[in-house]
Protein backbone atom coordinates (compact mmCIF):
# COMPACT_ATOMS: atom_id res chain seq x y z
CA UNK A 1 0.00 0.00 0.00
CA UNK A 2 1.49 3.53 -0.79
CA UNK A 3 1.53 6.39 1.54
CA UNK A 4 -1.06 8.68 1.43
CA UNK A 5 0.36 12.58 -0.09
CA UNK A 6 0.55 15.00 2.14
CA UNK A 7 -2.96 17.45 1.39
CA UNK A 8 -2.13 21.28 0.14
CA UNK A 9 -4.91 23.35 0.03
CA UNK A 10 -4.67 26.24 -2.24
CA UNK A 11 -7.33 29.35 -2.21
CA UNK A 12 -8.15 30.19 -5.97
CA UNK A 13 -9.36 33.75 -5.45
CA UNK A 14 -6.37 35.61 -4.13
CA UNK A 15 -3.77 33.20 -4.44
CA UNK A 16 -4.44 31.71 -7.88
CA UNK A 17 -6.48 33.98 -9.45
CA UNK A 18 -5.73 37.72 -9.61
CA UNK A 19 -8.72 39.71 -10.61
CA UNK A 20 -12.55 40.62 -8.95
CA UNK A 21 -14.29 37.95 -6.95
CA UNK A 22 -17.27 38.01 -9.56
CA UNK A 23 -20.12 37.88 -6.47
CA UNK A 24 -22.96 37.98 -8.90
CA UNK A 25 -21.66 35.29 -11.40
CA UNK A 26 -19.81 33.01 -9.50
CA UNK A 27 -18.79 31.05 -12.56
CA UNK A 28 -17.47 34.60 -15.10
CA UNK A 29 -13.93 34.16 -13.85
CA UNK A 30 -11.94 37.04 -15.47
CA UNK A 31 -8.17 38.02 -14.20
CA UNK A 32 -4.62 37.10 -14.33
CA UNK A 33 -3.10 33.93 -12.59
CA UNK A 34 -0.60 34.93 -9.69
CA UNK A 35 2.84 35.38 -11.04
CA UNK A 36 4.65 31.69 -10.42
CA UNK A 37 0.93 29.87 -10.01
CA UNK A 38 1.80 27.42 -12.53
CA UNK A 39 5.16 26.33 -11.54
CA UNK A 40 4.17 26.21 -8.22
CA UNK A 41 1.33 23.97 -9.19
CA UNK A 42 3.19 21.73 -11.08
CA UNK A 43 5.93 21.45 -8.59
CA UNK A 44 2.96 20.58 -5.76
CA UNK A 45 1.13 18.25 -7.48
CA UNK A 46 4.18 15.80 -8.17
CA UNK A 47 4.77 15.83 -4.25
CA UNK A 48 1.28 16.40 -2.69
CA UNK A 49 -2.51 15.76 -3.13
CA UNK A 50 -3.41 19.11 -4.37
CA UNK A 51 -7.19 21.13 -3.51
CA UNK A 52 -8.06 23.79 -5.01
CA UNK A 53 -10.72 25.91 -2.92
CA UNK A 54 -13.38 28.70 -3.59
CA UNK A 55 -16.32 29.50 -2.42
CA UNK A 56 -17.38 29.49 -5.90
CA UNK A 57 -17.02 25.98 -6.35
CA UNK A 58 -20.88 25.07 -4.88
CA UNK A 59 -21.86 24.99 -7.78
CA UNK A 60 -20.39 22.82 -10.85
CA UNK A 61 -20.64 25.55 -13.60
CA UNK A 62 -18.11 27.74 -11.93
CA UNK A 63 -16.02 24.78 -11.09
CA UNK A 64 -16.14 23.88 -14.88
CA UNK A 65 -15.27 27.54 -15.74
CA UNK A 66 -12.55 27.36 -12.81
CA UNK A 67 -11.03 24.79 -15.20
CA UNK A 68 -11.58 26.36 -18.74
CA UNK A 69 -9.49 29.55 -16.91
CA UNK A 70 -6.58 27.54 -15.89
CA UNK A 71 -6.55 25.72 -18.84
CA UNK A 72 -6.67 28.56 -20.88
CA UNK A 73 -4.02 30.34 -19.02
CA UNK A 74 -1.90 27.11 -18.37
CA UNK A 75 -1.53 26.18 -22.52
CA UNK A 76 0.17 30.03 -23.29
CA UNK A 77 2.44 29.20 -19.82
CA UNK A 78 4.06 26.24 -21.78
CA UNK A 79 5.17 28.13 -24.26
CA UNK A 80 7.21 30.11 -21.46
CA UNK A 81 11.41 30.22 -21.36
CA UNK A 82 10.17 28.61 -17.60
CA UNK A 83 8.07 25.98 -18.73
CA UNK A 84 10.53 25.14 -21.18
CA UNK A 85 13.37 24.51 -18.94
CA UNK A 86 11.58 22.77 -16.95
CA UNK A 87 9.93 19.04 -17.45
CA UNK A 88 6.39 20.05 -17.16
CA UNK A 89 3.89 16.69 -17.40
CA UNK A 90 1.94 16.73 -20.46
CA UNK A 91 -1.29 16.24 -18.85
CA UNK A 92 -2.96 19.84 -17.91
CA UNK A 93 -2.41 20.43 -14.19
CA UNK A 94 -6.71 20.56 -14.25
CA UNK A 95 -6.40 16.88 -14.43
CA UNK A 96 -3.71 16.55 -11.23
CA UNK A 97 -5.61 18.62 -8.97
CA UNK A 98 -9.37 18.54 -7.12
CA UNK A 99 -11.46 21.63 -6.89
CA UNK A 100 -13.58 22.04 -3.67
CA UNK A 101 -15.47 24.55 -1.58
CA UNK A 102 -13.17 25.57 1.54
CA UNK A 103 -13.88 22.92 4.35
CA UNK A 104 -15.56 24.86 7.83
CA UNK A 105 -13.26 23.32 9.90
CA UNK A 106 -9.37 23.46 9.56
CA UNK A 107 -7.97 20.55 8.11
CA UNK A 108 -4.19 19.88 10.15
CA UNK A 109 -3.63 18.01 7.80
CA UNK A 110 -3.20 20.08 5.06
CA UNK A 111 -1.35 23.04 4.29
CA UNK A 112 -3.52 26.22 3.37
CA UNK A 113 -1.54 28.60 0.39
CA UNK A 114 -4.10 32.00 0.48
CA UNK A 115 -3.88 35.56 0.59
CA UNK A 116 -5.31 35.66 4.42
CA UNK A 117 -2.55 32.59 5.47
CA UNK A 118 0.91 33.47 6.72
CA UNK A 119 2.16 30.31 4.16
CA UNK A 120 1.12 32.74 1.47
CA UNK A 121 2.38 36.55 0.99
CA UNK A 122 2.69 37.08 -2.82
CA UNK A 123 5.61 34.28 -2.78
CA UNK A 124 5.24 30.98 -3.69
CA UNK A 125 6.45 28.62 -0.99
CA UNK A 126 8.80 26.06 -1.72
CA UNK A 127 7.90 22.48 -1.85
CA UNK A 128 10.58 22.17 0.77
CA UNK A 129 9.02 24.90 3.05
CA UNK A 130 5.89 22.52 2.52
CA UNK A 131 7.10 19.37 2.76
CA UNK A 132 8.53 20.48 6.20
CA UNK A 133 5.63 22.67 7.55
CA UNK A 134 4.26 22.04 11.28
CA UNK A 135 0.73 23.09 11.77
CA UNK A 136 0.56 25.82 15.14
CA UNK A 137 -0.49 23.97 18.40
CA UNK A 138 -4.43 24.09 18.87
CA UNK A 139 -4.36 26.21 22.59
CA UNK A 140 -7.11 24.41 24.85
Amino acid sequence: MSERKRVIEIDFDGALHLGPEEKRDPAGIGGFPATGAFQALHAYAAEFEVVITSWRFASQEAVQAAKQWLNDWEVGWRKSRIAERKKVPETLITAQVCFAVPPKEADLTAVKIGPRNVTFAGTWPTVKDIRTFQPAELES
